[in-house]
């Protein structure tokens, strides 16, 4: 089985029709219909089945997806590759990160870096998990990744680059506004916004509630803080996130408080322990070092010193 019969059936596979997967790939239908004939053909499976009106996988084709989309992906990066030797972009850095961290961080280690180094290139990978990002680094598609701290892939080395903690989102017209600071207690009965369950500030976010008796009430799961912004300013609730975004330049009408006892949201730098980093990749490391560091001052509010027996 080729590239393209399988990029024809990843399409037909995701869209649940033919027709819509012909529009994807830029072909005609009937061209669509004669791969999926020809694969069965000579795989000897039924691979689709007509329900309804619509095209469903059958459990063999279920059993054959992730192995079609990872040879997939391989080639895409095989392409991506031989691409960026032929443009002898020898000087570019892929990193994988979420999308707070590029404001807070990458911006301004990227202009740096390109002011000392002018041939460096950058390849942004905004991520959607911090899952997502370890595979990135594990595969070798992202030379450096940034995110929260995850057990992850035993080849890859982590280093802590960034301290903040976690902070409650609110309006500003919002009873708990006029607060320093945001307890447990505060928002037993709040519709929360948070970050999934998934992702290891969320998780610890509500470990630590439930150590004071607070189960929170999760109306909204989003794996952005300015995506979760946007459900606060609408007033769906409150939001629990990393204190790596300036809310207040960004949602004049919000306001952020920490979270009390503080809750610590730490950054790490990911790399491969099994493929060694370029020179312009490891001064760009450098850099990220240098910024996180000098930003974690100004990224955690003092909280009068309670504890987690306050």
């Amino acid at each position: 089985m080729d590239t393209r019969q399988m990029r024809v059936l990843e399409a037909v596979y995701r869209t649940g029709s033919v027709t819509a997967a012909a529009q994807i790939i830029n072909v005609t239908q009937p061209s669509i219909s004669k791969t999926v004939r020809q694969v069965e053909e000579f795989t000897g499976l039924k691979l689709f089945e007509n329900v309804a009106g619509r095209v469903l996988p059958t459990s063999h084709l279920h059993a054959l997806m992730p192995q079609i989309r990872r040879n997939l992906l391989d080639h895409s990066r095989i392409m991506s590759r031989i691409d960026d030797l032929r443009r002898g972009r020898s000087g570019l850095i892929r990193i994988a990160t979420s999308p707070a961290l590029i404001d807070i961080l990458h911006a301004e280690a990227a202009m740096a870096l390109k002011h000392e180094e002018p041939q460096s290139d950058f390849d942004f990978r905004v991520a959607t998990s911090t899952r997502e990002i370890v595979e990135l680094i594990a595969s070798g598609e992202a030379d450096i990744g940034t995110c929260q701290p995850s057990s992850g892939d035993v080849n890859i080395n982590a280093r802590p680059i960034i301290l903040g903690q976690a902070i409650c989102i609110m309006p500003r017209s919002h009873r708990l506004a006029k607060n320093d600071f945001v307890l447990p207690e505060d928002l037993r009965d709040e519709d929360i916004i948070s970050y999934p369950l998934t992702e290891p500030t969320s998780r610890t976010v509500f470990e630590r509630f439930a150590e004071f008796g607070i189960v929170l009430k999760n109306t909204i799961e989003v794996n952005w803080t300015v995506g979760a912004c946007c459900f606060v300013n609408t007033g769906m609730g409150v939001a629990i996130c990393s204190s790596f975004v300036d809310i207040e330049n960004y949602f004049p009408n919000l306001c952020a408080r920490p979270i009390a006892p503080e809750i610590p949201v730490r950054v790490d730098m990911l790399t491969s322990s099994l493929k060694p980093l370029s020179v312009l990749a490891e001064k760009f490391c450098e850099k990220i070092i240098q910024i996180g560091t000098e930003r974690s001052g100004i990224l955690r509010r003092p909280i009068g010193g309670l504890d987690a027996g306050s």
